[in-house]
């Protein structure tokens, strides 16, 4: 499958040398397409198969994505299409009401976010029922809600509130951010909100384990502590829902923009992002392309939650 690179913003090139350098620090919801500039990140678009190969190259669908992804099979967009019951035809509304499908409560969720497009929080319906069937909330996984995070510019502490955290709540290792918009609101452009949240998660991450460390270091001056620098730990997954379109992210929170957000300066080190193509939910290739992605991150996450170094730690938050 073909990869290729594309800018994640549309800045004239004539302006860069006119560009403040200092890095105004502003709370998650106020980023724009200007702090992805200063952070030099470069979007890598892939196809889902070749996502799913960043992921895990041996990853095999579980029982439970093959049976969401049986039982929308079938699904019928027409009684999901927005409808005003004043005009309507009485034999389409008819054909709404006797379909079966309607009561299974994950095709409700969708029928709802279509129907009431300005509600964000029947987007967050969506989800958590979405959740719950392809087992985010089985072990120690949980999908948090609105987690408050501190979003940290040198001394400056701002705030950035993801929609929903994937999280193993026996180590507290955060590891995805969702970021969703109502159906309505479908083209806005929440991508700088998104990267702002990933790096609020992994700055948290990081501080929980740097005291982890100092608390096994006074308790045994031989022990190595966690490793906070390896690849893995700088990785967060981002995961775009602007109504009922999925676009995912694999975000490389490298020293780079580590040190960016640390001295509040702009770098001029690129980094590499990975990204998918925008899925509809309601495209029958494109929801199993959906469905299977997430899935394999909910195994992925099971697995960095049973490798945690930091499990049952007293000093996780």
């Amino acid at each position: 499958m073909e990869v290729y690179q594309y800018d994640a913003l549309k800045i004239n090139k004539t302006l860069q040398f006119f560009l403040p350098p200092k890095i105004i620090p502003k709370s998650a919801n106020e980023w724009d397409d200007y702090k992805l500039y200063q952070l030099q990140l470069n979007f890598i678009k892939y196809s889902d198969v070749e996502f799913l190969r960043q992921i895990n190259p041996n990853n095999i669908k579980s029982e439970k994505a093959n049976n969401v992804i049986t039982k929308l099979t079938d699904l019928s967009s027409e009684f999901l299409t927005k409808y005003d019951t004043k005009y309507a035809e009485t034999a389409a509304i008819q054909r709404i009401c006797e379909n079966t499908q309607l009561s299974d409560v994950l095709i409700k969720s969708m029928f709802l976010s279509k129907k009431y497009s300005n509600n964000e929080s029947l987007v967050d319906n969506f989800l958590v029922h979405l959740f719950l069937a392809l087992g985010f909330y089985d072990g120690m996984l949980f999908a948090v809600p609105q987690m408050n995070l501190n979003l940290t510019f040198s001394d400056t502490k701002c705030r950035a509130v993801p929609d929903f955290v994937i999280m193993d709540i026996l180590s507290y290792c955060r590891m995805a951010v969702f970021e969703e918009k109502s159906i309505s609101k479908v083209n806005d452009n929440s991508l700088p909100q998104l990267i702002a949240e990933a790096i609020a998660t992994y700055q948290l991450n990081k501080e929980t384990d740097i005291r982890n460390n100092k608390r096994l270091r006074n308790n045994d001056s031989n022990s190595v502590g966690i490793n906070t620098e390896n690849d893995e730990s700088r990785t967060i997954y981002g995961i775009q829902v602007n109504g009922l379109n999925f676009t995912f992210y694999k975000i490389n929170i490298s020293e780079h923009i580590e040190q960016a957000m640390n001295t509040s300066t702009a770098t001029n080190v690129p980094t590499d992002a990975y990204c998918t193509s925008t899925f509809d939910f309601l495209i029958k290739t494109e929801r199993e392309s959906i469905i299977t992605i997430l899935d394999c991150l909910r195994q992925h996450f099971e697995e960095l939650g049973q490798k945690s170094q930091r499990k049952n730690s007293k000093d996780t938050k």
